[in-house]
């Protein structure tokens, strides 16, 4: 069940995309929405920013609460990395926007994803465009063989519960030589694809078979080829709406999330990334 939604938001336009993406979801699963601003104490002049800001909140509050959500705001001066996360402690979901540079991740994204301990939905924002509905019934779950990227599937299983999504298991064996496909592959070369993906598909199954005992529907896809693209690729493919990965936090930026798998997704794809450590579902 997911009851709350914590969205942050800096007073621009871009960061709105994360809360376009919690509005169609709270409607749909009956959360309650809470809004935040966090201006940093450093930039001194508190009255006039907070009467600004609390303004600002207060329209979309209205906004929100004419379509039937239930809303509720705040503006706190502090450090905005540090009060984001202790409020997402509260929250079953935490709602951040993206940018559209060469590195999305902004220093308050980072060490919030650095440090959460609930789970976070990470929307793109492009300037000057307003976000499309996000679809919601469908989430692409990427795993591997190792133990660390099925820690997702708690978080996963417990959103699309709540937005009554089914969900894509999918997993990507790498090309053997240049072959991704055993109809254009040598006879021999052909034998060892089909190998390799039916070993995928067994190692698929039982997880498949867990997910749909927790009442969720589960697709299986199995394919080949380079893991990023071919998870994008999948999930604009099967119209999923939403890309559940595991992060490991607290490493070093560089370490955590470069050249990861689930970084150059989050940095390839307009699609919002649901991203969580081990544990943060329970």
């Amino acid at each position: 069940m997911i009851e709350k939604i914590l969205v942050p938001l800096d007073g621009t336009q871009i960061a709105e995309a994360g809360l376009t993406w919690a509005e169609h979801a709270a409607a749909r699963c009956g959360a309650g929405i809470r809004l935040l601003t966090v201006v940093d104490k450093a930039d001194g002049a508190e009255n006039g920013r907070r009467d600004q800001a609390e303004g600002y909140l207060r329209e979309h509050c209205q906004r929100l609460e004419a379509k039937g959500l239930t809303v509720e705001f705040e503006v706190a001066f502090d450090t905005p990395a540090g009060h984001i996360l202790s409020q997402a402690k509260t929250a079953d979901l935490t709602v951040m926007t993206s940018g559209t540079t060469r590195w999305l991740i902004s220093a308050v994204l980072d060490r919030v994803l650095s440090e959460m301990r609930r789970p976070v939905v990470v929307a793109r924002g492009v300037p000057g465009q307003t976000p499309p509905p996000p679809s919601l019934s469908k989430i692409l779950v990427p795993l591997d063989r190792g133990s660390y990227s099925q820690q997702i599937l708690p978080t996963a299983q417990k959103v699309a519960k709540a937005l009554d999504a089914s969900m894509i298991l999918c997993h990507t064996v790498a090309s053997v030589g240049q072959h991704r496909d055993a109809m254009d592959a040598p006879p021999g070369v052909a034998r060892i694809i089909e190998e390799e993906l039916d070993e995928s598909r067994r190692f698929l199954a039982p997880v498949a078979e867990r997910v749909e005992k927790d009442g969720v529907s589960v697709e299986i896809v199995v394919t080949m080829g380079d893991a990023p693209k071919e998870i994008i690729r999948i999930a604009h493919r099967s119209q999923a709406g939403l890309i559940a990965m595991a992060t490991r936090g607290r490493d070093r930026l560089e370490k955590r999330i470069v050249g990861s798998v689930a970084n150059i997704v989050v940095e390839s794809t307009n699609l919002p990334c649901l991203l969580a450590r081990p544990g943060d579902a329970e």
